[in-house]
């Protein structure tokens, strides 16, 4: 048996239960392919939002957040009466930065920057996102470099008290230090807290499969990790909702057969769910 600690397997769950998670995962094994230029090479991207109606079926509506026209790796998360909007926006004078915008009652905030500069880690598929904690304050993630290697970078972690305007930065979400690969964020609101998940490569340098790992994070402090599945697929996302007494995440397992498919973790926070 794997180490699920506190979580257990969803596998016994009606598909009923299943379906009103609603996580579905990106099994792509090409996830760790660089951004691609939105804009041909020579050009500079547009720093302006677009302004393109798209097409959509009846019954649709265009509501697009206030991101440049190369902007990329989006993530949304609801806000209560609203939606927050995550994305990445390359910079002029190279490197990225993350932004976010809060859409309700019908209109999109002023974007604002999380945080900006060359060591970001931008990628389609391993995403920063922003979510509400049930404090109300702010919890942002995104990825930076920790060493040279392609995929040598953190997951790191900021609070905001003041509805985005500032941030403080809490650190990695992981108390490892290698410069190996921790990314493929998810979240969901629990207790005071949110915990969160991620994949963490910590064992990899020893020829050992990717973990799937979680911490809980209350006010300025981020909790120790524990070890979810010791054997996961290294680039698929993960996907978490919180339930009634219970947070559940889902991933892509991987077994020593190399079989892999998507799994459900759940972890009970009071008493049977």
């Amino acid at each position: 048996m794997r180490p699920l600690g506190q979580f257990t397997r969803a596998a016994g769950w009606s598909l009923r239960t299943i379906a009103i998670l609603g996580l579905f995962l990106s099994a792509s094994m090409s996830a760790h392919e660089q951004h691609r230029a939105a804009t041909p090479p020579g050009e500079p991207a547009s720093l302006l939002p677009s302004a393109a109606a798209i097409s959509l079926p009846a019954g649709w509506m265009e509501n697009s957040p206030p991101a440049i026209d190369s902007a990329f790796a989006p993530m949304l998360a609801a806000d209560g009466d609203g939606v927050l909007a995550t994305w990445l926006e390359p910079l002029e004078v190279g490197g990225h930065r993350v932004r976010f915008a809060r859409w309700s009652a019908g209109t999109w905030s002023t974007a604002t920057t999380v945080r900006e500069g060359s060591t970001l880690f931008a990628n389609w598929a391993d995403v920063p996102g922003v979510v509400r904690a049930p404090d109300r304050s702010l919890y942002a993630w995104w990825l930076e470099k920790s060493a040279a290697g392609t995929y040598a970078y953190d997951a790191q972690l900021a609070r905001s008290t003041d509805q985005g305007a500032t941030f403080q930065r809490l650190g990695p979400l992981h108390e490892d230090r290698s410069a190996v690969e921790h990314g493929f964020v998810s979240s969901a609101p629990e207790g005071a807290g949110v915990r969160f998940f991620f994949l963490d490569g910590r064992v990899t340098e020893k020829g050992a499969p990717m973990q799937l790992r979680s911490c809980l994070v209350e006010g300025d402090r981020v909790g120790p990790s524990e070890v979810i599945d010791d054997s996961v697929c290294d680039c698929c996302s993960t996907a978490a909702v919180a339930l009634p007494g219970a947070a559940a995440v889902a991933y892509r397992d991987r077994t020593a057969e190399e079989i892999r498919d998507i799994r459900v973790a759940v972890r009970p926070i009071r008493g049977p769910i």
